[in-house]
């Protein structure tokens, strides 16, 4: 079943998930409506909270690196390389809005599968990418809180005045200085 994805402005984006005591067929069921989700938005990623479900879970699919969509439930970040990489993301609660970001090159991630049983990934590139940005999520980051200079936030604004976003929304942008 596809759901709605929530947009910048509902404020469930902001609030931290909760983590997943119980991989039952709810969770299951959840996972599969958010691939499908997924797949619709054309999106490479998708977190629990962007569907209105404030649990600890994400899917992901990047077709240039897997050959079929994960599901990462509780995901914890063990390892992050300090090298960086710079990558234009976008964001499906945040529609036509790409915004440049460095994040870690490669990451380590701890994690339950859908039959609850622990596993660790390691990626880089695009893949590290997408799942840092989907823990934000869950953590209630959005790509948003990235931004580090007033140009780039400039930037932002004229991007989401061609769209439906209001003067209210834009008010939302933050510039964090580093």
């Amino acid at each position: 079943m596809i759901r709605d994805i929530i947009t910048l402005g509902n404020p469930m984006l902001r609030m931290k998930s909760k983590p997943i005591s119980v991989v039952d067929q709810e969770i299951r069921m959840l996972a599969l409506d958010m691939i499908e989700t997924m797949y619709y938005a054309n999106g490479i990623g998708l977190s629990a909270v962007q569907v209105g479900v404030l649990k600890r879970l994400f899917v992901c699919e990047i077709p240039e690196y897997h050959d079929a969509p994960f599901v990462l439930i509780n995901p914890v970040i063990k390892l992050s390389a300090a090298k960086n990489a710079a990558y234009k993301e976008g964001c499906l609660s945040i529609p036509h809005v790409q915004i440049e970001i460095e994040r870690s090159k490669t990451v380590v991630i701890e994690y339950l599968d859908l039959d609850g049983k622990p596993r660790t990934l390691t990626e880089s590139e695009l893949p590290a990418i997408c799942l840092q940005h989907e823990i934000d999520h869950l953590d209630g980051k959005l790509i948003i809180d990235k931004l580090i200079s007033e140009e780039q936030r400039n930037q932002l604004v004229l991007q989401m005045q061609d769209f439906e976003y209001s003067k209210a929304l834009i008010n939302l942008v933050p510039v964090v200085k580093r």
